[in-house]
């Protein structure tokens, strides 16, 4: 009887673990619906493909893997249009979130973290809750895992409306 008990528990654990590795390497998608940008924009479609984790790495260290067709864009100027998320509590401030969706809570973000853009202006901007468009210079935070995945750099807003 100890054999059969042993066997099972072995067998629901490996389940349990092969669900766990089936759930975790599927892609995440969030059903709020994207907005999308003008031709020639970078879509957001393509930004969430950038994950925590390489599968092909160790589990110890556990490095965020961006796909090739986004380092291409690194250091180059691209568009983007999303939701802005002050950090900031002024009127104008040059240092604030993008995000692929509108915020409905100060303290949850709507969107994954591979979602959301550190966007650096050229100028003070002033707050916008409707959709904006904006182009700057795409930085990957590889490294600094305290800092979201993307960086947008000398941004500026081209639409506001």
């Amino acid at each position: 009887m100890r054999k059969y008990r042993r066997s099972f528990a072995l067998l629901a654990v490996t389940i349990l673990v092969a669900a766990l590795l089936y759930w975790h390497f599927q892609p995440q998608t969030n059903h709020h619906p994207q907005i999308s940008g003008p031709p020639g924009s970078i879509s957001w479609k393509l930004l969430a493909k950038a994950r925590d984790y390489n599968p092909v790495l160790d589990d110890h260290y556990m490095p965020r893997y961006y796909p090739q067709e986004i380092r291409q864009l690194v250091g180059k100027k691209i568009t983007v249009r999303g939701f802005m998320f002050p950090i900031r509590s002024t009127k104008k401030f040059d240092y604030f979130l993008l995000e692929a969706y509108p915020s409905t809570c100060p303290y949850c973000a709507p969107a994954g973290p591979s979602e959301i853009i550190t966007v650096h202006s050229a100028s003070p901007v002033t707050v916008s809750w409707d959709p904006i468009t904006i182009r700057g210079i795409l930085k990957l935070y590889e490294d600094d895992l305290s800092k979201g995945f993307y960086g947008l750099d000398e941004a500026e807003i081209i639409s506001n409306p």
